[in-house]
């Protein structure tokens, strides 16, 4: 199955959503690792066709809590968070990504 890229800025959230895209991920207009992160989800999100949604924090505070955000950015692929700690490369991230979604499908 062919999958779109897909960026949102998603402006409405209903209390209790479910995050529907192959990934997801929490940012922060003014958290500068979100920046250089967007920078290389895109990349990622085209080369591997994946549809990414991202969802600002301050905007969607119920969507914080309710997926137990405290930081920014963070990731999800389907509803299952993607443990950052102990990543040290983009390669690395890349590499449980793929594995994560391989399991979506």
């Amino acid at each position: 199955m062919m999958k779109k890229l897909i960026l949102l800025f998603l402006l409405s959230f209903q209390a209790h959503a479910e995050l529907n895209a192959d990934m997801s991920v929490f940012f922060s207009y003014r958290c500068k690792p979100c920046e250089i992160m967007k920078q290389h989800l895109d990349t990622f999100a085209a080369k591997h066709q994946v549809d990414i949604h991202y969802i600002e924090v301050e905007q969607h505070p119920e969507l914080c809590q309710q997926y137990r955000v405290t930081a920014t950015p963070t990731l999800f692929v389907g509803e299952q968070k993607v443990e950052m700690k102990g990543l040290q490369s983009f390669q690395q991230l890349d590499q449980e990504l793929l594995a994560m979604l391989a399991h979506l499908d």
